[in-house]
């Protein structure tokens, strides 16, 4: 035996192409992994360059690698997000002169109400708080008993408004600001 096959040209041409087609998928950067994994399946005594240990541990030290980056990337864009909320939550503080008890709320707020936004939770926050009372009435700042011709008895407030206007002035504006309520 020669070990001479005869086989018809057209036949031939088709073997060529398939193995042609079959190295291109075999080496193939995309989907050559998928195909050697397959043939191994359809084939086991076919060696895949997948099988050697070489190749298995560096698969191996890839992936724990990709895996270490991904999250370092997670823990940094955590970071990220949560520094940008804590510089919210500041100065929502600040701008609504909250305590960090009252801020503690706000979180809490943001969590069970699913709102995001921390000016938003402050708002609400600060309408459910209860609205402090006035120092003094408005209704103090006279005698109940006006007298349009002068009183027999001795006035701080009258004295203090002939002897310094401007300490009157800037004393009363600060009841009256004490009188309204936070945030207005």
């Amino acid at each position: 035996m020669s070990g001479h096959v005869q086989v018809e040209k057209g036949a031939y041409d088709n073997a060529r192409s398939a193995l042609a087609l079959f190295e291109q998928l075999w080496g193939d950067p995309e989907v050559g992994a998928t195909v050697r994994k397959k043939a191994k399946a359809l084939n086991p005594a076919i060696s895949i360059p997948e099988d050697h240990p070489i190749i298995k541990d560096r698969d191996s030290r890839l992936e724990a690698l990709e895996k270490t980056l991904h999250e370092y990337k997670a823990g940094v864009e955590n970071e990220k997000a949560e520094a940008a909320l804590r510089k919210q939550l500041g100065e929502v503080q600040s701008k609504f002169g909250f305590t960090d008890e009252t801020m503690a709320t706000v979180v809490q707020t943001m969590v069970d109400k699913s709102i995001a936004d921390p000016e938003a939770a402050a708002l609400k926050v600060r309408e459910s708080l209860p609205k402090p009372k006035p120092t003094s009435a408005s209704s103090q700042w006279l005698d109940n008993r006006p007298n349009l011709f002068g009183t027999q008895k001795a006035d701080e407030r009258w004295e203090q408004l002939h002897t310094d206007p401007d300490s009157f002035f800037a004393d009363t504006v600060d009841e009256i600001l004490k009188e309204m309520p936070p945030g207005t």
